[in-house]
């Protein structure tokens, strides 16, 4: 695999305590190791700091989810 990156706006709605947080940034990168593969995201611009932790929570949910997947 080429070295790939996506770059993306990411805004939440329909929790009242995160609908104001604003627009945020989410950045992708796979980077090709040999015969594997890197995944890197990033995911930045939070104005509150509970969203932030329950962001990290959710994508963490969600790579692990990719990973079983992979995995099978």
């Amino acid at each position: 695999m080429e070295n790939k990156r996506l770059v993306f706006e990411f805004s939440w709605e329909g929790t009242p305590e995160f609908d104001n947080i604003g627009d945020t940034i989410v950045t992708i990168e796979l980077k090709a190791i040999g015969e594997q593969t890197l995944f890197t995201l990033r995911h930045e611009g939070f104005r509150v700091e509970k969203a932030a932790h329950e962001h990290t929570i959710g994508w963490g949910e969600c790579i692990a989810a990719l990973e079983d997947e992979f995995a099978s």
